[in-house]
């Protein structure tokens, strides 16, 4: 999956519908959804939740080597009810979200990595990698990651994020937890809400956050040799080079 396609991030999706939009606007390109399908914040009809991630679903089966899509920790809940439970769960559609993820379980993943960065929904510190996953940072960590997709650590929620482990795992890890990434990695990240793509770089790790949808803005990595990463604007010619 190593090509030279601008890459289209979107963030955490919550029930709405503005990926949509998106995707119009940007044909030919890699598609990475960096997870949290349900929860809405706002109120929204159940059903309307449920066809919005059948959407998204059905964009990934028609699009099966141009749509990644990412776990967050607001899906899991309703995949593994040993995962830590979200704010906002809803115990209604519960057993339907939870049938829609199994019958579908092919087309998510928990990490994605091309072109030398690391997509996951909440990131990966230095501190979870090391101590509490025990993996090879000089492996794939995106393989070590999906191989592991089951393993109870990945949903470890810390202190960060008030849990009672020490370090959050890839669907909890908060951003102050992030200001100190696995090494060596460029990651793209969404779980933290922001008013727009923000970077932070720390040491010899870079880290990119983009739970923006809710401000109507999605992170495009352009193409080439040399990625560039550009916040751009649903509805808008406007966009910003990250740096």
């Amino acid at each position: 999956m190593l090509t030279d396609k601008n890459i289209i991030v979107i963030g955490d999706v919550h029930g709405r519908t503005s990926w949509r939009k998106i995707v119009e606007r940007h044909t030919g390109c890699r598609f990475v959804f960096l997870g949290d399908y349900c929860d809405p914040y706002e109120k929204m009809p159940g059903e309307a939740v449920l066809d919005n991630l059948r959407e998204i679903i059905q964009f990934k089966k028609a699009h099966p080597d141009e749509v990644v899509l990412l776990l967050g920790n607001h899906d899991i809940h309703y995949i593994d009810y040993g995962a830590p439970l979200c704010s906002r769960i809803n115990l209604e559609l519960a057993w339907q979200l939870r049938e829609i993820f199994t019958e579908h379980a092919d087309c998510f993943q928990c990490a994605h990595s091309e072109r030398g960065i690391l997509f996951t929904h909440a990131g990966v510190s230095e501190a979870w990698f090391c101590q509490s996953f025990v993996g090879d940072a000089g492996g794939d960590i995106a393989s070590q990651l999906n191989a592991r997709s089951t393993d109870k650590v990945l949903y470890h929620c810390g202190a960060a994020r008030r849990g009672p482990h020490p370090h959050g795992g890839i669907y909890w890890a908060g951003k102050s937890e992030m200001q100190c990434p696995l090494r060596v990695t460029t990651q793209v990240v969404g779980h933290t809400r922001t008013d727009g793509v923000e970077r932070i770089e720390s040491g010899e790790g870079v880290v990119y956050f983009c739970d923006c949808l809710e401000k109507g803005k999605y992170l495009m990595v352009e193409g080439g040799s040399v990625p560039q990463f550009y916040e751009q604007k649903i509805g808008s010619e406007e966009h910003r080079l990250v740096c």
